[in-house]
């Protein structure tokens, strides 16, 4: 293979596509909430509900009743600003940015 040839196909080496990640849940008596890293842009997706009973299928679908944080593309929200979450206390949520 000339040198050429290789430069040639270098985009297609670095230019894999993003990679689903799977979410994590946690959850504590007031709260369930799930987070997954974006694949589009930094920070993660967040949503909170009410505490699941019994074992769950961790997975990262909005429901009608979630609280979805800091969402893209809605106004009132810190667009550009990324969050991620750092853990549960009580009846808080804390994020970092």
């Amino acid at each position: 293979m000339r040198l050429s040839q290789a430069l040639a196909l270098m985009p297609f080496l670095f230019a894999a596509p993003a990679m689903a990640q799977e979410a994590q849940c946690f959850q504590n008596d007031q709260f369930l909430v799930i987070a997954q890293d974006r694949t589009d842009s930094a920070g993660m997706e967040i949503l909170a509900r009410a505490p699941a009973r019994g074992k769950i299928k961790c997975e990262y679908v909005e429901r009608e009743t979630d609280f979805v944080i800091n969402p893209l593309g809605q106004a009132g929200w810190p667009d550009g600003q990324p969050l991620w979450f750092e853990g549960l206390a009580g009846k808080y949520l804390v994020l970092t940015r």
